[in-house]
């Protein structure tokens, strides 16, 4: 008895270590995943690898609804080409060249850093991926660092970043003031990031900038509710 437990032990940490080696699965597979149960009307299990966001926002009635009525339109799937890769910010960008009879399309996911699908897009041939924000000519990296800090203690605390130049002692200080709307921290838009374009300008001239996001931005929905 003593034996058999030590060997089915052993198996059970072989096979732990075993699972435990095994290279987790890139964003091209899990992609790939994603675009097959697409194609094939699998819309459960499609909505399964879905963030919990981005199933508030593309849900199982939608994608069986809209989505599959806009796959009919395509026709029958005929070929997949070669993906193109990108990047924005932490998430990854796979864009697959699909071929059906009636049309050519690029569809393109967007994976965060759990793998999980946060974006699905139908894109035209000749452009597989989205204009991402690219950092400013003017931006000099090397010359600050930025961390992430808290505005407020109440309730209503936003989080928010911080650029100190890397010159020691006292530095002038900036911070960016929203405009009307709920914007985050960087009031981003599609693919522009002006506050984040400012951040990094000001910080590579010697200034330290504070950037945060905006109370309706975060907390909208209980705003809404409150006299």
């Amino acid at each position: 008895m003593f034996l058999r437990s030590v060997v089915h032990g052993g198996l059970f940490l072989l096979a732990s270590a075993l699972l435990m080696a095994q290279p987790a699965r890139g964003p091209e597979a899990v992609a790939r995943k994603a675009l097959d149960l697409l194609l094939e009307e699998k819309y459960p299990e499609l909505s399964a690898m879905f963030s919990d966001n981005f199933k508030q926002t593309v849900t199982l009635e939608f994608l069986e609804q809209r989505v599959s009525a806009e796959l009919k339109e395509f026709g029958a799937p005929q070929d997949i080409g070669q993906l193109v890769l990108g990047t924005d910010g932490p998430n990854n960008l796979v864009s697959f060249p699909v071929r059906f009879a009636n049309t050519s399309i690029h569809v393109q996911f967007t994976l965060n850093p759990a793998r999980q699908v946060v974006g699905m897009f139908f894109r035209p041939p000749d452009k597989p991926l989205p204009y991402t924000w690219k950092r400013p000519s003017y931006s000099k990296p090397e010359t600050f660092h930025e961390r992430e800090v808290t505005v407020g203690a109440d309730r209503w605390k936003l989080g928010g970043t911080l650029s100190v130049p890397v010159a020691r002692g006292k530095v002038p200080g900036i911070v960016l003031v929203h405009g009307p709307g709920p914007n985050d921290r960087n009031e981003s838009l599609f693919a522009t990031r002006m506050f984040e374009d400012l951040a990094e300008g000001l910080a590579s001239r010697g200034y330290a900038v504070l950037r945060y996001d905006k109370r309706s931005k975060v907390y909208g929905d209980e705003m809404s509710e409150t006299d």
